[in-house]
Formats: structure tokens, sequence, C-alpha cells
């Protein structure tokens, strides 16, 4: 119990002194966050002749643990890009692009790992976790008191 409770007390703490932690060597994970993930090459490079490929992309946002994780769909990753990317063409683009081999056709499903989603959801899971112990401490000791009346 009492290392749930520091390690809840973490949390709260570090939500309101987060620049003093990063100060002090501890990282902290506070934001908004995207992730591109390719899913196959493709045969097309951009202006600067740097190769692209078929992803999807993530949004997130993180308060020491996972807020929310959102798929945002189709995108064109630049290989070595460090994240960057391009929105994946549409309408007449696409059609083209897929009619002449540079994107496939029909496009390839994908899902987000569940890892990705534990991640992103993380924080509810661990406020869930929190609440449901301390809810079963609360009903076992209620359970002691009334065998004790006897």
């Amino acid at each position: 119990m009492k290392k749930i409770s520091i390690i809840f007390t973490f949390i709260i703490i570090s939500l309101f002194t987060s620049t003093s932690l990063q100060a002090a060597g501890i990282p902290i994970i506070y934001g908004h966050y995207e992730d591109i993930n390719k899913i196959v090459n493709v045969k097309l490079t951009d202006k600067q002749n740097r190769q692209l490929f078929l992803g999807y992309k993530t949004d997130s946002f993180y308060i020491e643990a996972g807020v929310f994780i959102k798929d945002q769909g189709y995108v064109l990753g630049i290989e070595n890009g460090n994240g960057s990317y391009y929105p994946m063409p549409t309408g007449e683009s696409l059609k083209y692009y897929q009619k002449n081999g540079l994107l496939p056709n029909p496009l390839p499903s994908y899902n987000i790992p569940i890892l990705e989603y534990i991640k992103g959801y993380s924080l509810w899971i661990i406020l869930f976790l929190f609440i449901a112990y301390y809810i079963g401490k609360y009903v076992s000791k209620k359970e002691e008191n009334t065998d004790k009346i006897d």
C-alpha cells in the first residue's frame, strides 16, 4: 500500500513540479506527440529526392502516462525523416499514383498494436487500478469489522 501511495504521490507532485524534476535529470513525459509508423515502402520520392513510405500517423497526449491516442490515418512518411511526413493524397491524385504503381491498390490495412493502446491510455489504467485497490481495501476492512461484532 505504501508503495502505491508513494507512486501516486510522485505522479501528482510531478504534475506541478515538472521543471524541477527535469533539472534533476528525471525525465518527465508531458505533452502532445505524433508518431509516424511505416506500413510499406513505395516508389515515391519528394522534391528533395527523399524516399517516401506509406505509413499511418497516431497522435497522443501524456501527463506522466498516456491520456489518449488517436489514429490519424494514412500518411506518406519520409525515410530517415525523423517523423516528417506528407498528407496522404486523395481523390484523383491517389487514383493516379495507384494506377501508375506508385502506391498500392488497394491500400494495405493496418492495426495499431495493442501495446500502443495500453501505453496511450495508461493514465486511465493506473487510475482504475489505484481506485480498485482502495475500494478493495475498504471493502475488506469493512468485512473485518462486521466479523468482530459477534
